[in-house]
C-alpha cells in the first residue's frame, strides 16, 4: 500500500511538471519504470491521465469496438456461412504444433525455457535463425528455446475465436502436454511475443503469472487498436485483401499468387512473408494447384476481435520483470499507449531500435539478439 500511495504521489508530480513541457513520442532511446517510480517525465505524454479516466477512456473505446466486431460478425456469419467441420470448439484449448529450436545434450535445472510466439500471418519458422543465433549467444548453451504456431497459423489447428484468453490457454494447455513426462509440473516459461503473439505473451503474463517466469513484447502495446491507428489499419486492409482479392481458383503456382499480390503489396520482402504461408499440391489430374495453408476468411473475420484486447479487473497485473522492443519507425508502440503499459505492467521498461520497422526482429536482428540476450542473463 505503500509503494502504491509513493507511486501515485510520484504520478501526480510528473503530471504538474508535464503542464509546461511539450513531449514528442519516444524522444528518447529508453524509457524505465519500477512498482516504485512512474514513467519517467520526459516520455509521458501530454495528454496522460490519471488510471481512473484512462479506465473510462478504455471502456468507451470498448465498447465502441464491442459494437463493431458484433456487426462484423454477423455480416460473416451470411457471408461465409457455418463453420467448417474440421474448426475446433470455441471454448475448448487447442493443442499447438510447437519445436524446439536448438538440440540440448543435457537439460538445465536453472534455466527457464524461452517460448517465441510468433505475429499475425506467421508461423513459429520465423524464429528459427534468431533462436539458434540466441542459444549460442546464452551462458546456458543447453538452455531450452521453442516455438508455438499459434492457431489458425503454421500446421496447428483451426479454431473460429481468436480471443487472447483462448489463444493464452492453447499455451498453457501444450506447454502442459509438453512437460507432462518430465518431473517439472506447472513449467515457467520466458516468453517473446512479436505483434500478434505479443498481445498474446502478455495476456499469458496477466492471466497466468505463475507459469510466466520473464516477458518481453516486440513491437506491440498490450492495448486496443482502432480505424484511427494507421499501423493497425495496414494489418487490416492487407488480410482483407488476402481474403478478397486474390483469387486462387487462378493461380497453379506461388509466381501467381505473387502476381495477384504484386498491386496490393509493393514491399517484396512483405510479399515474399505473406507467400509462406501457400501450399502447393497436385490434383487428381496431376496438375499443379495451390491454396492458402492457413483459413485466410476465419482470420478475416476475427480482426476486430485481433485489434482488441483482454477485459480484465482494475486490479489484475502483472509484477515481473517486462521488457518491450519497439520499433522506431513503426507505430504499434506511441506514447498514448503509455497508460495501458503502466497499469498492466508496473515493472517494465522500453527500449526502442532506431530505425527498426514493425518486423525488427528481421530487419536488425543483432539488435534485437542484445537486447534479448541482456534481459535474459
Amino acid at each position: 500500500t505503500s509503494t502504491r500511495w509513493k507511486a501515485l504521489l510520484r504520478l501526480y508530480l510528473s503530471l504538474v511538471i508535464l503542464i509546461h513541457i511539450e513531449i514528442e513520442a519516444f524522444s528518447t532511446t529508453t524509457t524505465k519504470t519500477s512498482s516504485k517510480s512512474s514513467v519517467r517525465t520526459n516520455n509521458i505524454p501530454k495528454n496522460y491521465n490519471h488510471p481512473q479516466q484512462r479506465r473510462t477512456r478504455i471502456h468507451e473505446r470498448r465498447t465502441s469496438s464491442a459494437l463493431f466486431t458484433t456487426s462484423t460478425a454477423v455480416a460473416a456469419q451470411q457471408q461465409d456461412g457455418s463453420a467448417s467441420s474440421n474448426t475446433q470448439n470455441n471454448k475448448q484449448p487447442i493443442q499447438l504444433s510447437m519445436m524446439e529450436y536448438t538440440t540440448t545434450t543435457s537439460s538445465s535445472d536453472k534455466s527457464t525455457p524461452i517460448l517465441f510466439l510468433h505475429g499475425l500471418l506467421g508461423s513459429k519458422r520465423n524464429f528459427n535463425s534468431l533462436a539458434t543465433t540466441l542459444s549460442h549467444l546464452l551462458s546456458d548453451k543447453n538452455r531450452p528455446i521453442l516455438g508455438m504456431d499459434l492457431r489458425n497459423h503454421g500446421e496447428s489447428p483451426t479454431g473460429e475465436s481468436m480471443s487472447y484468453d483462448l489463444m493464452a490457454h492453447d499455451v498453457i494447455h501444450t506447454l502442459d502436454q509438453h512437460f507432462s513426462s518430465s518431473s517439472e509440473e506447472n513449467q515457467k516459461v520466458v516468453v517473446v511475443g512479436h505483434s500478434m503473439g505479443g498481445k498474446v505473451a502478455a495476456s499469458l503474463a496477466l492471466l497466468y503469472p505463475e507459469r510466466i517466469d520473464g516477458l518481453v513484447v516486440l513491437d506491440m502495446a498490450p492495448a486496443w487498436y482502432d480505424g484511427d491507428c494507421v499501423a493497425w489499419s495496414a494489418v487490416r486492409d492487407i488480410v482483407q485483401s488476402l481474403a478478397t482479392k486474390v483469387d486462387m481458383t487462378s493461380c497453379t503456382t506461388k509466381r501467381d499468387v505473387d502476381l495477384q499480390l504484386r498491386p496490393i503489396l509493393p514491399d517484396p520482402a512483405l510479399r515474399a512473408f505473406v507467400l509462406t504461408n501457400i501450399e502447393s499440391s497436385k490434383d487428381s489430374s496431376n496438375n499443379n494447384s495451390v491454396d492458402w495453408s492457413i483459413p485466410v476468411s476465419t482470420l478475416h473475420h476475427q480482426l476486430s476481435t485481433l485489434a482488441g484486447f483482454l477485459e480484465l479487473p482494475e486490479e489484475v497485473e502483472y509484477t515481473g520483470d517486462v521488457f518491450f522492443i519497439a520499433g522506431g519507425q513503426s507505430k504499434f508502440i506511441r506514447s498514448t499507449h503509455l497508460p495501458e503499459i503502466q497499469t498492466y505492467f508496473p515493472n517494465h521498461m522500453i527500449t526502442t531500435i532506431r530505425g527498426a520497422g514493425h518486423w525488427l526482429h528481421a530487419e536488425a536482428p543483432d539488435d534485437v539478439l542484445a537486447l534479448l540476450v541482456k534481459y535474459l542473463e
